[in-house]
């Protein structure tokens, strides 16, 4: 017993919490401190680390120094198609992990790149992680099951209240998905599902959107400790400010999970609008 609770202390040691990191895209909101990683190319796979090649550039506001030190907002966003595959569910939490502890700087713009770069994890965690094909908040294996995935999609948004400065709003948000899904985070708000609210000229997300306010889902469905599951809905409210709106911009764009903190069947379904005179 004494071994194995050196063991635990060991492994937690040897890979700290994920929370140093901002969750992809993330869950913590964007505040000048942003990387992309992109061109990854897994080399090697082996049951306690992998080699890969890859590239990472600083698209945020301010320069980063990726140690201990790092900044708690630090966002980190993969290539689209490596995040939804089958190594990217697996890998990226321990990619992330090994970013932190590279010692490496990049100034605002620039970038660098790995090359046959080590990523170790506890040994057989991968082949666990991949018995299940959704990666969600707070989720277990035995909960939610194997070759499954959420679907998060906003049905409907109404208004409640609207005075000079701030927009109170209902929304039903719905799990489409085969898989159950939990809203809530492991040790912060920060961490839970999150949605964004846009004023736009259209009612699409472009350059010109400017975020008018980010909400984190909290103390939902305690019956069920915060989980959704498949074709259950969740409905709540969001108190929105105004002073970015215009006549010109009377489309609300509500965004879930806009910070990529789960991965789903479908990414592209998250956003939904109506229009506020």
């Amino acid at each position: 017993m004494f071994k194995k609770s050196l063991k635990i202390v060991f492994v937690c040691l040897l890979f700290p919490c994920l929370s140093l990191f901002a969750q992809e895209g993330d869950s913590l909101s964007y505040q000048g401190y942003r990387i992309n990683v992109y061109q990854v190319d897994i080399l090697k796979k082996k049951s306690s680390y992998i080699k890969l090649d890859c590239k990472v550039y600083n698209t945020g506001r301010e320069d980063i120094v990726l140690n201990s030190d790092a900044p708690e907002h630090l966002v980190v966003n993969f290539d689209e198609d490596f995040k939804a595959s089958k190594d990217g569910k697996a890998y990226i939490p321990y990619i992330k992990q090994a970013l932190l502890r590279s010692g490496r700087s990049v100034e605002v713009g620039g970038s660098f790149t790995f090359d046959n770069y080590k990523v170790k994890f506890p040994k057989g965690a991968i082949a666990k992680e991949e018995k299940a094909f959704e990666v969600t908040v707070g989720q277990s294996e035995d909960e939610f099951g194997q070759g499954r995935c959420s679907d998060l999609k906003i049905d409907s948004i109404y208004v409640i209240k609207k005075t000079k400065r701030y927009l109170t709003v209902g929304y039903v948000l719905k799990n489409y998905g085969n898989g159950a899904v939990s809203l809530e985070g492991t040790s912060s708000p920060y961490d839970n599902v999150g949605i964004e609210a846009y004023f736009t000229g259209a009612p699409k997300l472009g350059r010109g959107a400017l975020v008018s306010g980010r909400f984190y889902i909290t103390k939902a469905l305690k019956e069920s400790n915060g989980v959704l599951f498949p074709n259950q809905k969740y409905e709540g409210t969001l108190k929105i400010s105004l002073s970015k709106k215009t006549r010109y911009t009377a489309s609300l764009i509500l965004f879930v999970d806009a910070q990529g903190v789960i991965i789903e069947c479908d990414e592209t379904n998250n956003t939904s609008y109506i229009i506020v005179p």
